[in-house]
């Protein structure tokens, strides 16, 4: 069961150390946990390509204004994003039917989600397991 299904998400990044926090306007609607990149306008968009190298930085919950994990960025919205690096853990949007296990390998899916590691180069280990996701249930997951 993912942890969406069990309800016990509360925060996208559960673990990090110092970590750098961007504000830019999105170029699209998404939600906390959502893997983002900077494009030429300088707007956050989702992770449109799979299995490729990135810097790790995803979509943060608007807490400072009282809004949870499920709570949608819209369109233009200003957004925050964490940068990350290796060790750091965070909730990441799963892709809808995974399945899998504590310490597969995961890699950025279409969408700005993650999967299973099918061809490209994993960035991330699961740590929990996950029995036939819907379309963004979260798993938490470390950045390797």
């Amino acid at each position: 069961m993912s942890t969406a299904a069990s309800g016990i998400v509360k925060n996208i990044l559960v673990a990090q150390a110092t970590t750098v926090v961007n504000e830019r306007p999105l170029g699209e609607a998404a939600y906390p946990g959502h893997i983002v990149f900077e494009n030429s306008l300088v707007k956050f968009m989702k992770q449109a390509s799979a299995g490729v190298a990135v810097q790790v930085q995803v979509l943060v919950e608007d807490d400072l204004q009282g809004r949870a994990v499920s709570t949608v960025y819209a369109s233009a919205a200003i957004a925050r994003a964490a940068v990350l690096r290796s060790g750091d853990r965070f909730n990441a949007r799963l892709v809808a039917s995974y399945t899998g296990k504590h310490g597969d390998y995961l890699a950025v899916a279409a969408g700005g989600r993650v999967d299973a590691v099918a061809t490209g180069i994993p960035l991330f280990k699961a740590l929990e397991a996950v029995t036939d996701s819907s379309a963004d249930d979260f798993i938490l997951v470390e950045v390797i």
